[in-house]
């Protein structure tokens, strides 16, 4: 099974909540939300963790009492006696969090403008044309950031992230979600979207096609 939750991060607004949530976190994490420029980022970024920290606290495991290893590409997954593979992601007022036994991807993205030059220039010449057939310029912004989380996704899944160049891979968006890749990868993925609010897309990557509905959580103060 593949456990999908969100949360909105709005409370972290709170300057209170964020400085006494901040200082119980571990230091990476510190160093990482330390490095966004911006406070909106921050929040998210502490939001995320919030939101990965209640998810293990609902499934009876202590955060305090894990450790995160990394494997190539920096992909974290949790210390093989909790055999637990997640994976975070956040945009706008929301954050994304994916646990499974095995390898998973998420992402998730606020509907933005339309740039069908960045899908001409990185999209796969099938995907571009998907985008194209739709004339509905609402459903082609939104088929636009479909195919961004659903690439995103599968980035993430194999690990390779962002040495993974767009054109090097095609997801195909009919009654079934598939991949066509290059790459030396022997496993089957599957996808899932979830549906947060009419202007964000968010989707899911995995090694089993068994996807729990998105659950909302709260963030523990």
């Amino acid at each position: 099974m593949i456990d999908v939750y969100a949360t909105n991060v709005l409370c972290l607004r709170d300057t209170k909540l964020f400085r006494h949530l901040y200082s119980k976190i571990p230091n990476e994490r510190k160093l990482k939300i330390d490095s966004y420029k911006f406070e909106k980022d921050k929040i998210l970024s502490l939001g995320a963790w919030q939101l990965f920290c209640v998810v293990m606290k609902n499934k009876g495991i202590s955060v305090d009492k894990i450790k995160i290893y990394y494997k190539e590409n920096q992909k974290p997954y949790i210390s093989p006696d909790v055999n637990l593979y997640f994976n975070l992601s956040h945009s706008g007022e929301y954050a994304v969090c994916a646990i499974s036994e095995q390898d998973v991807g998420c992402d998730l993205q606020k509907i933005g403008e339309l740039n069908m030059g960045f899908a001409k220039r990185f999209f796969t010449p099938h995907e571009y044309n998907f985008l194209l057939k739709e004339k509905n310029e609402c459903n082609q912004k939104k088929n636009f950031y479909r195919l961004w989380t659903l690439k995103e996704s599968f980035m993430k899944v194999t690990g390779y992230g962002a040495k993974l160049p767009l054109k090097d891979f095609n997801i195909s968006i009919q009654k079934e979600i598939t991949v066509n890749h290059k790459l030396e990868l022997q496993q089957k993925y599957y996808f899932q979207e979830y549906s947060i609010q009419e202007d964000y897309c968010c989707s899911c990557c995995g090694l089993e096609n068994n996807f729990s509905p998105l659950k909302f959580i709260e963030i523990d103060s």
